[in-house]
């Protein structure tokens, strides 16, 4: 195992290992998810975007979302797969759940 040493503003440490511990997980445990993830994906699992920017388009779109969502359920090993998914659609902005598999 190596260990990882990086300055995280307290505050943010502090929401982050709440949440984390209200899932059951160590922090180390999230950060080693975000770094599998980010490794299997080459690049960050979510978009990197400036929140500050004015948008003239979705921020995602719904193909990608399905590209994701199947790539995630395909995965051998996946342990516990989620059988659907919840989002905002951007075209409605209403909450829309779609299947991932079969039930």
């Amino acid at each position: 195992m190596a260990t990882i040493s990086a300055r995280i503003d307290e505050q943010l440490k502090n929401e982050a290992e709440q949440i984390a511990e209200s899932i059951g997980l160590s922090l180390s445990t999230v950060i080693n998810i975000f770094l599998k993830r980010f490794t299997a994906e080459r690049g960050f699992p979510f978009n990197v975007i400036d929140p500050t920017a004015d948008f003239k388009t979705p921020l995602f779109n719904l193909n990608d979302l399905d590209q994701t969502v199947n790539r995630a359920i395909s995965k051998p090993g996946l342990k516990n797969p989620a059988k659907h998914i919840t989002f905002i659609d951007p075209t409605t902005n209403e909450l829309t759940t779609k299947m991932t598999g079969d039930e």
